[in-house]
């Protein structure tokens, strides 16, 4: 914080957001001792601290203390613990109760097809295009707008549509035409529901996958959440990629009951290579387990590493499926038989599968190659050149 003001912070910078984490009691009450909000945004009492503090009143209690110090606070009104809290700042603060669910809040933001609509005291204010994770994130910023007593009508107006940032549910594309959904950021309890949530309106005829470590900083309760998130997952996912060991007990558990399909991978970027080693159909007849494979690593320019093929899919994994642009694809394992020094995974590399060798055979560029219609007369043909 110290930092982000000493260098970036102007004389004629009118607002500031300053982002505020804490660990631990006290700490919150520290920064605020020298940065003096004049308006404190409380978005929810989440169990993602559990394991350091122990109990959610101990979360609240700890997250109040921005309160003390300020002039306006804004709250996430669905959080109840927050809502009941806030009830005792009222006396000596503005309160302003910001809800994505319930129309008696100071600020209600109402969401469907893609359209955030805006109330003010029960007032419409105005719409905003954007996904629906930032639902919460609107209302609470139109909060901050009461607060600052702005026009917030206006300001809606001149809004064009809304993106989410990076890592929060984005929609990327991978290396073999994969259609992956980026939530990297946001491992809790709601935000891994959320999640599901767009897996499962998704539109797609392939498999749907879930990579992931699990939650973590739950404390005593980290095996139950995580295992009540796998059995929701179940519903909606066609196989688990469970990266590392610290929850894979839970996950596991509940993917197998649900006999989901796991298979556990010790970091993220070996669960992705799997993902990415795959070959297609008309490959898939010609390979056998044992060929011989040339792998060509990015890392090692011109130099030839050999390997073996070690395992074949027998599921496939199927893109556009039913257009013109189908792929299906199928999972292959080589293994390096000459490993370097220095190999990382998730590396880039090639492996061309050698499944039969040919000697002594007659070779030629393929640009030397026609084809004739039927009625070709041979006669015609005058010269080859070869």
């Amino acid at each position: 914080i110290a930092k982000a003001i000493n260098e970036n912070l102007k004389n004629n910078d009118e607002i500031s957001i300053i982002e505020m984490g804490t660990y631990g009691f006290g700490e919150i009450r520290e920064m605020c001792s020298w940065v003096r909000p004049h308006i404190s945004v409380i978005t929810g009492i989440a169990p993602v601290h559990l394991e350091r503090m122990k109990t959610l009143e101990n979360i609240l209690d700890a997250k109040s203390e921005i309160v003390d110090l300020t002039g306006s606070v804004v709250i996430n009104g669905d959080d109840p613990l927050l809502l009941n809290q806030a009830r005792l700042w009222t006396a000596q603060k503005m309160v302003i109760d910001c809800s994505t669910t319930s129309e008696r809040a100071a600020v209600f933001v109402d969401y469907k097809n893609k359209l955030h609509s805006v109330y003010i005291g029960g007032e419409f204010i105005g719409d905003v295009e954007g996904p629906k994770i930032l639902q919460l994130s609107i209302s609470l910023s139109v909060g901050v707008m009461v607060a600052l007593e702005l026009n917030v009508k206006s300001y809606l107006e001149s809004l064009g549509e809304l993106e989410k940032t990076d890592h929060r549910q984005t929609i990327l594309q991978g290396n073999m035409g994969q259609t992956i959904i980026d939530n990297s950021f946001n491992s809790n309890p709601i935000s891994f529901i959320s999640s599901l949530e767009t897996l499962e309106d998704f539109n797609g005829a392939g498999k749907k996958y879930l990579i992931t470590p699990g939650m973590v900083e739950l404390g005593s309760e980290q095996f139950s959440y995580n295992y009540e998130f796998a059995h929701y997952a179940s519903e909606v996912i066609d196989e688990a990629l469970i990266v590392g060991y610290t929850n894979k007990g839970p996950l596991m558990l509940a993917f197998e009951e649900n006999n989901i399909p796991v298979k556990y991978f010790k970091n993220r970027d070996l669960a992705v290579s799997y993902l990415n080693s795959v070959v297609n159909e008309n490959d898939i007849v010609s390979i056998s387990e044992g060929d011989t494979a040339e792998i060509e690593i990015d890392a090692y320019q011109d130099k030839i590493f050999y390997g073996i093929v070690t395992e074949i899919a027998h599921i496939s994994l199927t893109n556009n499926a039913g257009t013109q642009n189908q792929v299906t694809n199928y999972p292959v394992k080589v293994k390096i038989l000459n490993v370097p020094d220095g190999i990382r995974p998730g590396m880039s590399a090639t492996a061309n599968i050698i499944t039969h060798v040919s000697k002594d055979a007659i070779s030629i560029p393929i640009q030397s190659l026609t084809a004739r219609s039927s009625n070709f007369r041979r006669e015609e043909l005058s010269l080859i050149h070869i």
